[in-house]
């Protein structure tokens, strides 16, 4: 039995249409060729409405009618979950058969040899088909090391600021700033240093009339949780600056 282009629904009724070689000749013949396998994948913990665990729930019962094989999905805390795959990983365990993690782990991983290539599976017609070539040099970067390939395309954040346009915007509290500070900010601000100042003026205190203190920036800083991303956005502009060589 050989498919024609398919069209595959998610739990939450969300239709995406393949066609042959997006799927791969693997899934398109229909024979199930992993049947009776179970996998066991790790990802950080947030449940089906996660954003990064969520599409393992959304796609596992689709993935399992095409292949035939089985999807063990375990969620671990974000604090703990390096140390539990790196500690399966040293011991040889082999509890966890693949990961969702960062790309900043891949130093360990790569020079471990814990993880399989994929440069052989991406021009294989049996494997799903992508094209590598539709990434952007700084995202394609975090699946590679060197010129070898060892991820598919998943997720890839990007810091954005938000910032309250009304609030920054309000005659008085520009005045009060420019009182305080001595010049009249950008908005959006323009330079971490008027950052700075803005999340220090707007600290503490109600400036939405909620009858609360509030804060002058939000940002995820916990430790041992997600604060480095936050950290090396902060910090890399000091340290690189672009240019067509490293100086």
């Amino acid at each position: 039995m050989v498919y024609a282009d398919m069209t595959l629904t998610n739990a939450s009724g969300e239709s995406i249409t393949f066609t042959d070689e997006e799927l791969g000749t693997i899934i398109t013949s229909g024979e199930k060729p992993f049947e009776g396998v179970t996998i066991t994948i790790t990802v950080n913990q947030g449940g089906p409405k996660g954003g990064i665990s969520g599409p393992l729930y959304e796609w596992r019962d689709v993935w399992e009618k095409l292949t035939g094989a089985k999807l063990n999905i375990v969620e671990i805390p974000y604090a703990e979950h390096y140390p539990k795959v790196m500690t399966d990983l040293l011991t040889g365990t082999g509890q966890y058969d693949g990961f969702m993690i960062g790309s900043d782990w891949m130093g360990e991983l790569v020079a471990g040899e814990y993880i399989v290539p994929i440069n052989d599976y991406m021009k294989d017609p049996r494997f799903p088909k992508w094209d590598p070539d539709s990434l952007p040099p700084s995202i394609r970067n975090l699946y590679t090391w060197g010129d070898t390939w060892y991820g598919p395309l998943n997720d890839s954040d990007g810091q954005v600021l938000y910032y309250r346009k009304d609030i920054l915007m309000n005659p008085d509290y520009q005045a009060k700033f420019k009182e305080k500070y001595g010049y009249e900010y950008s908005v959006p601000p323009k330079t971490w240093n008027e950052l700075y100042d803005i999340s220090e003026f707007f600290n503490g205190w109600d400036w939405n009339n909620d009858g609360e203190p509030d804060s002058g920036i939000v940002m995820h800083l916990k430790v041992g949780a997600q604060g480095m991303y936050h950290y090396a956005s902060l910090s890399a502009p000091f340290c690189i600056l672009p240019g067509e060589k490293v100086d």
